[in-house]
């Protein structure tokens, strides 16, 4: 290092002095002089005090390298809260600028010092920063435990899919038996569906066929008959494509009625038609409350009456056995299939 060490007079010019011009010795050392170093300060008036930042340089003794140095200082804050420093440094032989940002006033103002001091004189001021006692840390805490993870939460159990329900059929079919040839009939039911399985009452109705006596073609019977019955099915079903495969055995008894026309005396006349029955079929859902469906029944007969006419004998007996194809419609409330709640 050449030359003597000195205090650091500064003469500053800022705004808030208007026009007039003072010179300031640090710590009363040094008076005001020409060639003291020329701080032109500008700053936000809450972070505007010039002799904060004399009492930070001089932290710094400097050798006298400073005469014909000219520094600006412009400290502005931001909306964010962090303060703006932009430093111009005029020297013989060149310009130093800087600009840097710090936290608070407080820290702008230091590091403004740091960094004039260091571009006066870098050797002394990282002397007085080492010859400084470094501060005394304070003991870490010690990391408290981690904290267990709470358990998740169990997810809550999906709601129970319904289990009853209401189903009813609607459907056209043919059969042969109880009445004369092959026959057109109507089939309705109506039942309660638990799940796979159902309990259902049934009606059967036979559409009037007309048997002519051999003897007399313009003289006859007419017959018709209508069932009910109860049967219980059980429905195997292929949930991705909503198909089902109903299984039923069941019983119906009804009047099988008999009319005659074109004889001496044409009289009415009913009896009892009792048979047991047995079902398969195939049935879709397009929709969750709506279906169609196809089945095949075959019965047997185990009341059988006849039908006679006076003269001729028995016209008519239901045979001991006979089937039916019936194709119609599924209506469910709520639908169920497959367990499934309705959405």
């Amino acid at each position: 290092m050449f030359g003597s060490v000195y205090p650091l007079p500064i003469l500053y010019r800022s705004p808030v002095l208007g026009s007039l011009t003072l010179a300031f010795a640090l710590l009363g050392l040094a008076p005001a002089s020409s060639d003291a170093l020329e701080i032109d300060w500008q700053a936000d008036p809450s972070c505007d005090d010039p002799e904060a930042l004399q009492r930070e340089l001089g932290r710094y003794r400097l050798e006298r390298s400073y005469d014909a140095a000219r520094v600006r200082v412009d400290v502005r804050g931001d909306d964010e809260g962090r303060w703006w420093v932009d430093l111009h440094l005029e020297f013989e032989d060149g310009v130093v600028d800087r600009r840097f940002s710090a936290d608070s006033c407080v820290l702008a103002t230091s590091a403004t010092a740091l960094m004039i001091a260091v571009a006066l004189d870098p050797a002394g001021t990282l002397e007085e920063l080492e010859s400084e006692p470094e501060p005394e840390l304070e003991p870490e805490p010690e990391p408290e435990p981690a904290a267990k993870p709470e358990p998740k939460p169990e997810p809550a159990p999906e709601p129970r899919p319904r289990d009853l329900g209401l189903v009813a059929q609607l459907a056209g079919q043919g059969a042969l038996g109880p009445l004369p040839d092959f026959a057109g009939e109507l089939f309705a039911s109506l039942g309660l569906r638990a799940r796979a399985t159902r309990v259902e009452l049934l009606v059967n109705i036979g559409f009037p066929r007309t048997v002519r006596l051999e003897q007399r073609p313009d003289a006859g019977v007419r017959l018709h008959y209508a069932a009910i019955g109860l049967r219980g099915c059980g429905e195997p079903i292929v949930a991705r494509v909503n198909l089902g495969f109903p299984l039923c055995l069941g019983a119906e008894a009804g009047p099988l009625a008999a009319r005659g026309f074109g004889l001496d005396r044409d009289r009415r006349s009913s009896a009892l038609w009792l048979a047991v029955s047995g079902s398969a079929g195939i049935s879709w859902a397009p929709t969750r409350a709506f279906g169609v469906f196809l089945a095949a029944e075959g019965w047997l007969g185990v009341v059988r009456p006849r039908t006679r006419v006076e003269g001729v004998g028995v016209v008519h007996q239901p045979g001991q056995a006979g089937v039916r194809v019936r194709a119609g419609v599924e209506f469910r409330w709520p639908n169920n299939i497959a367990g499934r709640r309705p959405s």
